[in-house]
């Protein structure tokens, strides 16, 4: 079995490490991409060249193993949902992921500045801008998710509201599928207080599919 690690919009794979090392540690063979937010002349990418760009690496991955879980921390979970609609792979972990921003007052303003000048927004907002374009697809383009799928987000993320939860819990139709509202974990899922529980989870929720198979 194998893993695809996706980490989050402003992070690298180191967010992603432990629970790498622990999947590891279970039998899965991992991999995590860096996921650049820049090209080479310094100027953002956009949230569609992520998903190109896991894609290629989960296609490399399925080349060699016929279980493979991609697993995504908040833009990396929005990428995973869009990867879902494109392969058929055996499960989806989706860890906070982003589809509904926790706005606080300045982030409103910037919410009205998106509306009211949309190209003054992306053009000054820059990779923060193509954040809220993949937030917005999955929103405007919902479909079902039917890979059996695990959604975990904590009461105490800053980042993200927990609309999000709500509309994973209408999107997410496969009967193997668990959308869990954890009390403490902050928003980065694989660093915060819960980050044991979390990689619980996802190895239980991976074994009681038969993806992995326990160690005698």
């Amino acid at each position: 079995p194998a893993a695809l690690l996706i980490h989050g919009a402003k992070g690298t794979p180191a967010e992603m490490r432990d629970l790498g090392n622990y999947l590891y540690s279970k039998g899965f063979t991992v991999f995590c991409p860096r996921m650049s937010r820049f090209d080479m002349k310094d100027n953002p990418v956009t949230w569609e060249s992520w998903v190109t760009h896991a894609e290629s690496a989960l296609s490399t991955i399925m080349e060699y193993s016929q279980k493979t879980v991609v697993i995504g921390l908040s833009l990396g979970g929005t990428v995973g949902v869009v990867l879902e609609r494109l392969h058929d792979f055996s499960a989806l972990v989706l860890l906070a992921p982003a589809v509904v921003p926790r706005l606080g007052f300045k982030d409103r303003l910037r919410a009205i500045a998106r509306h009211v000048a949309p190209s003054w927004f992306f053009k000054n907002t820059g990779w923060d801008g193509e954040v809220v374009k993949a937030m917005e697809f999955l929103r405007k383009e919902p479909k079902e998710i039917t890979s059996p799928t695990l959604v975990l987000q904590a009461l105490d993320d800053r980042a993200l509201s927990t609309k999000g939860l709500k509309l994973m819990r209408k999107w997410v139709t496969h009967t193997d599928s668990e959308v869990v509202l954890l009390p403490t974990g902050t928003h980065a899922l694989t660093r915060g207080t819960a980050r044991e529980q979390v990689f619980e989870r996802v190895y239980d929720f991976t074994e009681q599919r038969g993806i992995i198979q326990p160690a005698e």
